[in-house]
C-alpha cells in the first residue's frame, strides 16, 4: 500500500483501516499497489464520511482499464455490505456506512 503525500490519518477510524488492508491484498493479488489518496484531507461533499475517518480513496491510475470492473467486483466481495464502493472518473471511493 502507498499513501499519497497529502494522506492525513489522524482521527482515522478502525474500520477504514481493516478496508484499506482488505483492498491492498485485493490489488496485490493482481501484482497492483493499492494507492491511497485521500482519507480526512481533501475537500469532499457536505457531510463526507471522510471527514469522520470512515472512508477513503484510491487512485486507480495505474489499474489498467480492463482490469477495473474485476477489481471493483472482488473488492465488494472482500468487503462487508456495510461499504458503499463506489468508481469515480479518476479513482474508487471506499466508504463504511452501515445501514441498520
Amino acid at each position: 500500500m502507498i499513501l499519497k503525500n497529502s494522506v492525513k490519518l489522524g482521527g482515522v477510524r478502525a474500520e477504514t483501516v481493516i478496508g484499506m488492508i482488505v483492498v491492498s491484498a485485493v490489488y496485490a493479488a493482481h501484482g497492483l499497489r493499492l494507492r491511497v489518496t485521500s482519507v480526512k484531507d481533501g475537500k469532499h461533499q457536505d457531510g463526507s464520511l471522510h471527514y469522520a475517518g470512515l472512508a477513503f480513496d484510491a487512485g486507480v491510475r495505474d489499474v489498467p482499464a480492463a482490469l477495473l470492473a474485476q477489481l471493483l467486483t472482488e473488492c465488494k466481495r472482500s468487503l462487508s455490505p456495510q461499504w458503499d464502493i463506489v468508481a469515480e472518473r479518476d479513482h474508487i471511493h471506499f466508504e463504511f456506512d452501515p445501514k441498520n
